[in-house]
């Protein structure tokens, strides 16, 4: 790895790994120098906006500033796109300009697509004035193809030619940085903006880059070919508009032609000693095409026999007439292979149109010989699509057993994939303690929200009533449009701060002009967090946009905060109200009723940004943790209701599902603790426990073999499948280090596209001797050797096992089922692990995958879950899967200077699982002991047993044989069926239990102080601490004015004691002394005890072989009884329903009438 940020910028000798970014940014520092060695005095200027696939484009750039200023480029991120381009636009005119004492400046503007179109004006004008003569300027444009990280799928080329800006078309990461060097010539040359392209595949990729000057070398056209017309092409003051225009098309268009025919920048790559068919494409489609060749078996040999020829187009507008039509001259055929919508195609088919008749070749495209679709005009193109093309295409010439064996191959991965099998979707949501969590909600009367730019834009993915969304900055204008023929109603829109200083306040304006009634939630999170966590391009304060929304004309304003404290309200615009977060249910309620345009601004920092400025030491970190007694914890998930936070997980238990705090991912924002359950206790002023104390000396790694890489035959491929903000990248990263340091060349593409939240991210690795070899920066359909599942989801996807090839691919998998997003809403979610295992095992063979859960081991063995994607790292390089060395991924986790000794630590626990997963598992016997209620009952006796045993530390030896009592009766009626099934006696006696075993305040006192949950308090926490407890007891709490509902409060350490008395008095529990036993919720547990107690004596004198479905069903009812108070009551509500509906069904149960066949009348 590089000794320094500017290292990789600033080497005169290479190849140099670097990012698609990365390259881009080398470009500024290598025009400088090679600017000081041709004896001009020249400076840089950069701008742009940031945006997948430029996502971290401006944290590079500031990450190396100081060597920027150096050499006197200045960075100067853009408000927004437009603006960017016009600062830009002002670095070519420093000659008209006194106090210049430089030669010229050189401009970068960056920008995804959607900034294209944002700036459309800005750079069409800056484009009609021109360059400098030794200034010019690059625009890095990213492209988006497939809207991964964008709301509209992308192709600028549109746009770009519409602007008469030339165009240049990356296909690799080598492209990026020896395209945008001759860009830069072209430029100043031509007096145009030239435009480098690259699709997110190639500008989120990364390559070993050759840096030799000699590969961007240009020469001038010849006086022979184009002389500049005396117009000239460069800026100039004073200038005119039409003149302008004149001068582009008569003069810089075909200068730039002139440029690339002088320079063959469009030319054969690949050739035939007799051509008859020829290739033209472009961009990440040139890869994509040698990769569908290799993986025909399509070598040079069989090149020559097909007489198949490859025309690289760099220039893809303005396409230069000459150099196509001398390819076009050698071949029969053409195949145009692009992606999306035809801009190659047209441009081709235009320059050979009036070609003679007997020279011209066919030419095809989008469209094959016989006008059949052959390539979509939307989306993106794959290797196994153009593969499938090339074998009809070349049919006629010849067809070999290696294309129909490929074809093959990807017609049985398309046959795999479309089988039925049980499978989830990783979406990507909101990061744990989100602000956006609690800012996104509604009041309950609200018909809708709109949807804005941002991370907010996740609500569309959610339960929260988001509908239809505009572009970056247009975010509640179409209300305007829609108001009227909607009786002018109220809405709501989410608008972020990042949103707002872009472009988003002129929505507002708009808004008001317009005299509708509309709430702006201006989501104040402190950070760009979309694209990084970046700071806002300016000053931007909560002060000063309530300052502006007041002279602006807003009829209200308010702003909501987690910490109304830390405000200073006296800067507020006059009029402003402050409120607290809880109470933003009255605030909405209270703007929705006012007329006219109202703020609401919602201030609280992004908790993924603020969990790095705890790492940093830059702010305090909160002497508070969240901890859930299980034991009292219900299952509701009423805390994932209130919080929707990922870091609430499912905890399974012998009595149900309950919820675990995942203190490795919390970011303490506490929402939860909101939810109606008294199962929350903060930890404050103690630190999580380090872990076990199991033996993890070198001792315990001794007997490990030294591990024999996998011989590199070819092209290597490793697929790393997880989830974003997990470390998934870092494995991929380890693996091209070592690569790297062993002399292979090697490729990184990380798909992450929404990732950062949650999401599914796909790592693409290959490995190879030379980067010839290396093709398409993804992985081909079932060409992955080697599957590292960080997460089982994402492994089992349909973009995950389309990689994997029976019988071929090798995998390690991590069987440990991480929720997503849903479980927020729907407590019953589970990810369906063992169905994904057979599916996951059916695409790699039997016996060639293998799957263990990292992340308990990791948490048991070290007391972190962070560890377990490097374990399964450490798995492969033991199981000789990997092409690298043991010692080279032990150089490169130590060179990445992250926790080190951590992960080298978890580094060899993987390898351990490899060669003795028996010695891992005697390591997970010396960690932490299980709680008994985790463990499951593996028989109906032992299951009704500890109930019984449970029930008389709940009540009674009285009170617990009416349990079993009840159950045996119920067990002897199952007895008398066909068969030896006892489902109906496990749910009965689950079930009688839990409703038995009712948890009024005495029960809760009781499972707060026997000691059980004191010990695990114990073992989770350290240091000295004072507990809190989370509580709404009915006696003595009181209602939201909103909801009505019981409002819990906070109760400091003395309340155990108050528990401890109240422990005392269970035997009160069902006698007239019993002070809690008189309100309605414990009138509702009695009475819903009763109606149980009916259903199953029901099920006892009425069971019969055709209603035992439905018995079970009825038995269980109960399962889906939770929570407290009016959570409780609201599923109480809900199972009565179904037992009245369970009731009917089962007195009149439907019989099966066996009919006899063969008969005949």
């Amino acid at each position: 790895m590089s000794t320094s940020k500017e290292e990789k910028f600033v080497r005169e000798d290479g190849p140099v790994f670097l990012s698609g970014n990365q390259a881009y940014l080398r470009l500024a520092f290598e025009q400088q120098r090679r600017d000081r060695e041709a004896g001009l005095k020249t400076g840089g200027f950069i701008s742009g906006y940031r945006g997948s696939p430029f996502g971290n484009f401006d944290t590079e750039c500031k990450g190396v500033e100081s060597s920027l200023n150096e050499r006197d480029i200045h960075f100067n991120p853009g408000v927004n796109e437009a603006m960017a381009a016009t600062a830009i636009w002002g670095s070519q005119q420093i000659d008209f300009f006194e106090g210049n004492n430089f030669d010229g400046a050189f401009g970068l503007w960056y920008g995804k697509g959607p900034g294209v179109d944002q700036a459309a004006d800005a750079l069409h004008h800056a484009n009609l004035w021109g360059t400098s003569k030794h200034g010019g300027v690059v625009m890095a444009v990213g492209d988006d193809p497939m809207s991964r990280s964008s709301s509209i799928q992308q192709q600028s080329e549109y746009v770009l030619s519409g602007l008469c800006i030339p165009i240049m078309h990356c296909s690799s990461v080598q492209d990026i940085y020896d395209f945008g060097l001759i860009a830069y010539q072209m430029s100043r040359y031509s007096g145009v903006w030239v435009a480098v392209k690259s699709v997110s595949d190639i500008a989120e990729s990364w390559y070993m880059v050759d840096i030799d000057p000699k590969r961007t070398e240009t020469v001038l056209p010849d006086a022979s070919e184009f002389v500049i017309p005396d117009s000239g092409v460069h800026t100039r003051w004073p200038d005119r508009s039409v003149d302008q225009d004149e001068r582009i098309v008569n003069a810089r268009l075909p200068a730039v032609k002139a440029f690339t025919k002088a320079n063959k920048l469009n030319k054969v790559t690949l050739d035939a000693k007799q051509r008859r068919v020829g290739i033209i494409t472009a961009g990440k489609s040139y890869l994509d095409t040698l990769e569908a060749l290799d993986d025909l078996s399509i070598d040079e040999s069989m090149r020559d026999e097909l007489g198949l020829a490859v025309f690289k187009i760099a220039v893809i507008w303005p396409m230069e007439e000459s150099l196509v039509r001398e390819f076009a001259e050698s071949v029969d055929e053409i195949l145009v292979i692009e992606e999306s919508r035809p801009f190659l195609e047209t441009q081709v088919k235009d320059i050979l149109f009036d070609m003679p008749m007997d020279i011209r070749p066919l030419v095809m495209g989008k469209k094959g010989r016989d006008q059949q679709t052959q390539f979509p005009s939307n989306g993106e193109l794959t290797p196994a699509l153009i593969s499938k093309a090339l074998v009809n295409w070349l049919k006629p010439y010849k067809t070999t057993d290696s294309m129909t064996q490929w074809i093959e191959v990807l017609e049985n991965t398309d046959k795999q994939l479309s089988v039925p099998r049980n499978t989830v979707e990783r979406t990507p949501y909101f990061c744990s303690g989100c602000p956006h969590s609690s800012s996104t909600k509604l009041p309950d009367d609200s018909s809708e929200q709109l949807i804005g730019i941002g991370c907010h834009f996740l609500v569309g993915l959610m339960d929260r009533k988001g509908t239809t969304y505009t572009q970056m900055g247009g975010e509640g204008a179409t209300w305007a449009g829609a108001s009227p023929f909607l009786g002018n109603r109220h809405t709501f829109v989410n608008l972020g701060d990042g949103t707002f200083y872009h472009s988003g306040s002129t929505a507002i304006r708009q808004a008001i002009a317009s005299n509708i009634n509309i709430t702006y939630k201006i989501l104040f999170n402190d950070a760009v967090a979309m694209t990084g966590g970046q700071s806002f391009d300016g000053p931007l304060t909560v002060e000063g946009i309530t300052q502006q929304m007041h002279s602006e004309g807003a009829a209200r304003i308010v702003v909501v905060s987690k910490e109304p404290e830390a405000l200073n309200k006296a800067a507020f615009a006059p009029g402003t109200d402050l409120y607290h977060r809880d109470d933003l249910q009255m605030v909405m309620k209270e703007l929705a009723d006012t007329k006219g345009v109202t703020i609401l601004v919602f201030e609280q920092t992004c908790a993924t940004e603020l969990r790095r400025r705890r790492k940093r030491k830059l702010v305090e970190t909160p002497k508070k943790l969240t901890f859930i007694n299980s034991r009292v914890c219900e299952g509701c998930g009423d805390c994932g209701v209130q919080s929707n936070c990922l870091s609430v997980q499912p905890l399974e238990t012998e009595l149900g599902r309950k919820r675990v705090i995942d203190q490795s991912g919390c970011n303490l924002d506490f929402s939860c603790v909101k939810g109606f359950c008294p199962s929350f206790v903060t930890i404050e002023g103690g630190e999580l426990a380090k872990g076990s104390s199991v033996n993890l000396s070198d001792d315990v790694f001794a007997t490990l073999p030294e591990p024999t890489p996998k011989p590199l035959d070819g092209v290597f491929g490793s697929l790393v499948c997880g989830i974003g903000g997990t470390g998934v990248v870092t494995i991929s990263s380890m693996i091209g280090e070592a690569a790297k340091a062993e002399g292979f060349a090697s490729q990184v593409l990380d798909l992450t596209g929404m990732a950062q939240k949650f999401g599914a991210v796909y790592c693409h690795l290959k490995v190879a001797n030379n980067v010839e070899e290396l093709n398409s920066t993804r992985l081909s359909i079932g060409k992955a050797d080697l599957l590292i599942g960080a997460d089982i989801v994402t492994s089992a996807s349909d973009e995950g096992m389309s990689r994997l090839r029976e019988g071929h691919t090798k995998g390690v998998v991590n069987s440990h089922g991480i929720v997503t997003g849903a479980f927020t809403r729907d407590g019953d979610f589970s990810i369906p692990v063992d169905d994904m295992k057979q599916a996951l095992e059916r695409f790699t063979g039997k016996g060639n995958c293998d799957f263990f859960d990292s992340t308990k081991v990791s948490e048991t063995l070290t007391g972190n879950t962070i560890g377990a994607n490097m374990m399964l790292l450490g798995f492969a390089c033991q199981k000789g899967w990997l092409p690298v060395k043991r010692q080279s991924l032990e150089d490169a986790i130590t060179a990445n200077g992250v926790a080190v000794a951590y992960n080298q630590r978890v580094f060899k626990i993987g390898r351990l699982m490899a060669h003795d997963p028996d010695a891992v598992k005697t390591l997970l016997e010396q960690g932490a002991t299980t709680p008994e209620w985790e463990v499951l009952s593996a028989t109906t006796d032992e299951l009704i047993s500890r109930r019984e045993a449970d029930l008389v530390a709940y009540q009674s030896k009285s009170y617990a044989k009416k349990f079993t009592k009840l159950i045996d009766k119920v067990r002897e009626a199952e007895a008398k069926l066909a068969g030896d099934s006892d489902e109906i006696t496990q749910a009965a006696a689950r079930y009688l239990y839990k409703l038995m075993a009712y948890k009024d305040e005495l029960e809760v006192a009781r499972l707060y102080t026997d000691g059980t949950w004191a010990n695990e308090v114990k073992e989770n926490f350290s240091g000295d601490y004072k507990i809190k407890f989370h509580m709404a007891p009915p006696l003595i709490s009181k209602r939201d004015p909103i909801t009505g509902q019981l409002k819990k409060r906070e109760f400091g350490g003395w309340m155990l004691s108050a528990l401890k008395v109240a422990s005392k008095f269970k035997g009160l529990r069902h006698t007239p002394l019993n002070p809690f036993g008189y309100s309605a919720e414990r009138k509702e547990d009695k009475e819903l005890l009763k109606q149980y107690k009916a259903v199953l004596n029901q099920i006892i004198t009425g069971l019969t072989e055709e209603n035992k479905e439905v018995a079970l069903e009825m038995a269980r009812v109960p399962e889906f009884v939770r929570g407290y108070g009016h959570v409780r009551t609201e599923s109480v509500e809900v199972a009565e329903g179904r037992w009245k509906t369970l009731d009917n069904h089962f007195k009149n149960p439907m019989k099966v009438i066996k009919v006899k066949t063969g008969t005949t009348a």
